[in-house]
């Protein structure tokens, strides 16, 4: 499916809303716009066009579990999952 994110696409996703209040407005305007500057599919976009934005501490917890599952999972910590 053309719209699947990988594990570092949903990192950087989710870095973005856990602490750019910039980046949070402009996908509140325009999601579309907003997704495609760090690197994502436009056709998101309905993902966050009806919704609330998770608020920052929930992203962060999102990344977090998301790094202790790859932990979990894997036994190690994935290069492209690691913070630089």
């Amino acid at each position: 499916m053309a719209n699947e994110l990988n594990p570092q696409q949903v990192e950087t996703l989710l870095g973005k809303l856990a602490n750019d209040d910039d980046f949070r407005s402009a996908l509140q305007k325009d999601p579309a716009t907003a997704l495609q500057s760090i690197g994502l599919p436009a056709a998101l976009a309905p993902c966050f066009a009806a919704s609330d934005l998770p608020d920052k501490a929930a992203a962060r917890n999102a990344a977090d579990t998301l790094r202790a599952g790859a932990l979990t999972t894997l036994g190690q910590v994935p290069h492209n999952l690691v913070r630089r």
